[in-house]
């Protein structure tokens, strides 16, 4: 009786046995495209209402990146009720996450902020790219990345204290 259930395992086992070469790995992946923003709150608000008043936004800000004492534009960003939301998805994020301190300049009513965002962005060939930020400052001092998180990727900087 157990050489019978050996001779069925083996046989079970052979059968069920597959040249590893002939079976192609599929790769299944979960990354949605890296996505990070930013809101710098002048005018304080509920977070809800925060969030939803730069849906119909009418005013911008303007973002720029410094290099070498030279500033080239990033792009312009909702102002709302004195707030700004700037941020950024996919390769977008490689002039923010360069994994060194880049120094930004905001400028909106007839205002200059600086933010210094530090990051990694990382390029897969399979499961899409993953970036993350690791440091941030605005104007000159360093902002609490666990404290100021407020959704997923979002970061709300309270400039009213």
């Amino acid at each position: 009786m157990k050489k019978e259930i050996l001779y069925l395992t083996l046989l079970f086992l052979f059968i069920n046995c597959q040249n590893k070469d002939s079976v192609k790995e599929e790769i299944i992946c979960m990354n949605t495209p890296p996505v990070m923003s930013i809101i710098i709150m002048n005018n304080e608000m509920e977070t809800n209402k925060l969030v939803r008043s730069f849906y119909n936004a009418k005013q911008t800000a303007v973002l720029y990146k410094l290099e070498n004492d030279k500033k080239s534009e990033i792009g312009k960003f909702s102002f709302a009720n004195n707030n700004v939301m700037i941020g950024g998805a996919g390769e977008g994020l490689k002039s923010f996450f360069t994994k060194n301190l880049e120094t930004f300049c905001l400028e909106y009513d007839n205002k200059t902020d600086t933010l210094q965002i530090k990051g990694n962005y990382y390029k897969t060939e399979n499961c899409g790219d993953t970036a993350y930020l690791t440091e941030l400052h605005f104007n000159h001092k360093k902002v609490d990345l666990r404290n100021s998180l407020i959704g997923d990727n979002i970061y709300k900087i309270d400039n009213t204290k």
